[in-house]
């Protein structure tokens, strides 16, 4: 759906849950130019990494941000490379066990793993978890309770867990105005226009997170090897 509409900021909460996480949750580009720090960032796909590095170079990036096609499940990193490792709204689609343990495997001793998924904030009722894979997308029945996302990152051996949970804000154009800044917003307010099946389907989205704000939120969790 972000894909289609134009979104860059593609993960719960936009980039107010990307600073509530600081240095451990944020888009490469993001991270590289807010921090100063060397990035590499993996997808599974060549389409969104080849589209990545076309924003990579027209940042003047080259030389902090390393984008690759790669697995989660298996990372082709040595043991003990890096200072963080981030998820970002990727774990409900994959692995949950298998990507943590490779992620606490990659990460140095007292480094940190950070994740920003979408969390139940409450067991759902057995009709919402029919009709929210409609609404939104069908990976969100591997969505967990904050309880059960804090043992996914224990059960992989991570010695302390700490989480933040929020409310699901779809947010207006303002919203986007400032996530996506002004020449992205424009180019996502006029495909909006123009698109009745997108204008349907944010709808769809927005009225399901404000009818459904008691169960459905994100968690940003944060994992210390």
């Amino acid at each position: 759906m972000a894909n289609t509409v134009g979104l860059t900021v593609l993960h719960p909460g936009g980039l107010k849950a990307t600073e509530k996480l600081s240095e451990l949750c944020n888009s490469a580009i993001y991270l590289a130019k807010e921090y100063g720090c060397k990035v590499i960032g993996i997808d599974m796909m060549e389409g969104p990494i080849e589209e990545g590095k076309k924003n990579v170079g027209g940042n003047n990036l080259q030389d902090r941000v390393d984008l690759r096609v790669g697995d989660c499940h298996n990372l082709p990193f040595d043991d003990g490379g890096f200072d963080a490792v981030i998820f970002q709204a990727v774990l409900i689609f994959m692995d949950k066990s298998k990507a943590l343990r490779e992620a606490i495997r990659v990460v140095k001793k007292n480094g940190f793993v950070g994740a920003l998924e979408l969390t139940w904030r409450k067991e759902p009722t057995d009709e919402l978890k029919k009709i929210a894979p409609e609404i939104i997308c069908s990976a969100v029945v591997n969505a967990e309770t904050t309880e059960n996302w804090e043992n996914s990152f224990l059960k992989a051996g991570f010695d302390k867990v700490e989480s933040n949970i929020f409310h699901m804000d779809i947010g207006g154009p303002l919203d986007t105005l400032i996530n996506e800044g002004f020449i992205n917003s424009s180019r996502v307010f006029f495909k909006s226009l123009t698109n009745s099946d997108i204008r349907n389907k944010t709808r769809s989205i927005r009225t399901f997170f404000k009818e459904n704000k008691e169960y459905l939120g994100y968690g940003i969790y944060i994992g210390k090897k």
